[in-house]
């Protein structure tokens, strides 16, 4: 019982507080006709003065005030939820119901939806999804500029991880909005979604200390000329990651020498990486450190390539690319891309920039 009350709560506060304001509005109109009677009285009638009326007055017009801010506070809470979804063709979408509960909660809801056939590739063994990114990102922008400006924007991304990373580097630069990480449990149940204000709190943007990096470590390869011009990069915040052996992969890509990037509290095995493990201002301070720290790896290649491969939230990839954006570092030019493709059992290469190279760095 406490339970619905409480979600029925959580749908209905824009409504309560919009009802509230009406309200107020419509007490103040009737005692400022009562208080424009005694000052303008009929002809012949005496003018009279009534202290409690002016007392009604100041109080209704406060009660006004106070459910306007408050109606202004639930409308940028509440705001407009956007669902950017794009992923492989045939892949189900295990965050729909989430995604219907969150949005039954905001002022409105967008969609918008693309696929990538992800088995589909270029004569070089690269999945383009080039086009995807710049259409996706420009309507996504196309949205939020033209949302009424008194409510806040809140993004809840649903997309392969290198399109999430394109997508957010798309974005445009004076963007203020919220990241709902949408969870795939108990549809009536959207509390534990995680959620990350952009730009970051100053207090939750230390960077520096949420991120730790994993010194470079010698990936195996056929030989010893293999690799010398690619740097692998993994990026290790989902529990994804425990599966992941970067020694491996990356030396099928001839990375002789790579670098992990993982929470500063989370040990080199990851066992610590759950389902939900990271709350809001977690990710916050993830979003905070880790667009620099990928930066300082990038500047370090120099000359040679980069491949990154990562298991990461949907919101911490667009919050690192738009972290990236505002960096001035040319992070996709010589950057491969890999993400893990289920139907094969393997990683595949991502196209979602122009920059980067045509060819799987093979």
């Amino acid at each position: 019982m406490l339970r619905r009350r409480s979600e029925w709560w959580a749908r209905n506060r824009v409504l309560v507080a919009s009802v509230l304001a009406a309200a107020a509005l419509a007490l103040v109109t009737a005692v400022l006709a009562l208080v424009v009677e005694d000052l303008l009285p009929a002809p012949g009638t005496p003018r009279r003065w009534s202290g409690w009326r002016f007392l009604a007055l100041a109080g209704a017009f406060l009660v006004l005030v106070l459910a306007l801010r408050w109606r202004g506070r639930e409308y940028h809470r509440s705001g407009t939820l956007f669902y950017a979804r794009v992923l492989d063709e045939g892949m189900p979408d295990y965050h729909e119901k989430v995604r219907e509960a969150a949005g039954r909660r905001r002022i409105a809801a967008r969609t918008v939806t693309d696929w990538v056939d992800v088995g589909q590739r270029t004569a070089t063994g690269v999945v383009d999804a080039v086009g995807i990114s710049v259409t996706s990102a420009a309507t996504l922008a196309l949205l939020m500029n033209t949302d009424r400006t008194d409510t806040g924007n809140i993004l809840a991304p649903n997309m392969l991880w290198p399109v999430a990373l394109s997508v957010g580097y798309r974005l445009p630069a004076g963007s203020e909005l919220r990241l709902l990480e949408l969870g795939a449990g108990d549809p009536a149940d959207t509390s534990a979604a995680a959620e990350i204000e952009w730009p970051v709190p100053p207090e939750l943007a230390e960077a520096g200390t949420a991120v730790r990096t994993l010194t470079r470590f010698p990936g195996v390869v056929t030989s010893p000329t293999d690799g010398a011009n690619r740097l692998g990069l993994m990026l290790a915040f989902a529990p994804a990651a425990q599966r992941m052996h970067p020694e491996v992969f990356f030396a099928e890509y001839g990375v002789r020498e790579y670098v992990v990037l993982q929470p500063a509290d989370v040990s080199e095995d990851r066992h610590e990486l759950k389902p939900g493990c990271f709350t809001g201002d977690r990710l916050a301070a993830f979003a905070a450190a880790l667009p620099g720290e990928v930066a300082k790896v990038k500047r370090n290649a120099g000359g040679q390539e980069l491949v990154v491969a990562a298991a990461m939230p949907k919101t911490l990839a667009v919050a690192l690319g738009m972290g990236l954006s505002r960096i001035p570092i040319r992070v996709f030019a010589g950057t491969h891309l890999l993400h893990w493709d289920d139907a094969t059992n393997s990683f595949v290469p991502f196209r979602v920039h122009p920059s980067q190279p045509e060819t799987a760095p093979r």
